[in-house]
């Protein structure tokens, strides 16, 4: 029993061995693989919110009908997390060619991510939440209301930490416009020490979805595995 005990708890990091963000040098991730650390990986979640409606259809027998499900949709990134930001520096990479750039193109580049990815975050912790919408309808209300949101307003976000702790928003900030997006920072130390250990559990993001047109409010909770966040035995986030 003993030696299954020690291959059950080996199994997250062995798996973890296995990801393309362990294996590869973030130069070399596809397109693919950038899309799944920006949208369902360790550092990236997605939240959606929505409910059933039975709709009729305008048919000439009128007896025709589907269902139509208003959904909205909340995707987190722990953009503070290197390998999210070395998501982020590939895209542009690819999107500029960069395998097919001379010498000189691929250094001025690499200098630019390195500049980018050599960003430090000791007193914070930066969370980038992008909504969106599947109703053309809700999308005005949506955006309204997370662009008329302060830092103020929004006491009700929480991050809570593995061991019991509980941190206030530091600061709320719009993309601007109408870009789905906000970001979120939060303190990184909670009574001098770091909010997360190696050894913790799970890390959770708190706030209040709002009502929009047909999809009622509700609050939501974002998880966060640290185990899952371990980067040569330290969570990277």
């Amino acid at each position: 029993m003993l030696v299954v005990c020690v291959l059950l708890v080996g199994l997250p990091a062995a798996a973890q061995a296995q990801e393309f963000w362990v294996k590869k040098n973030y130069k070399t991730w596809t397109e693919k693989e950038c899309r799944k650390m920006l949208e369902d990986s360790p550092w990236a979640k997605t939240r959606v919110i929505g409910k059933a409606v039975l709709q009729e259809l305008a048919t000439r027998t009128f007896e025709r009908a589907r269902e139509n499900t208003p959904q909205i949709e909340y995707r987190i990134q722990l953009r503070s997390a290197r390998p999210l930001r070395q998501a982020l520096v590939r895209l542009q990479m690819l999107a500029a060619g960069y395998e097919k750039l001379d010498a000189e193109q691929r250094k001025a580049l690499d200098e630019q991510a390195e500049k980018f990815l050599a960003a430090q975050f000791p007193d914070s912790v930066v969370l980038y939440v992008e909504y969106s919408t599947n109703m053309p309808g809700f999308a005005r209300d949506l955006v309204n209301y997370w662009r008329t949101r302060t830092t103020g307003l929004l006491q009700d976000v929480r991050l809570h930490t593995p061991r019991g702790g509980q941190l206030s928003l530091l600061r709320f900030v719009h993309a601007g416009g109408d870009v789905g997006a906000f970001q979120l920072t939060f303190a990184r130390q909670a009574g001098g020490q770091p909010i997360l250990l190696p050894r913790d559990d799970e890390l959770q993001l708190e706030f209040n979805h709002p009502t929009i047109g047909a999809v009622t409010g509700e609050r939501v909770l974002i998880v966060f595995k640290v185990r899952d966040l371990l980067m040569d035995g330290v969570p990277n986030y």
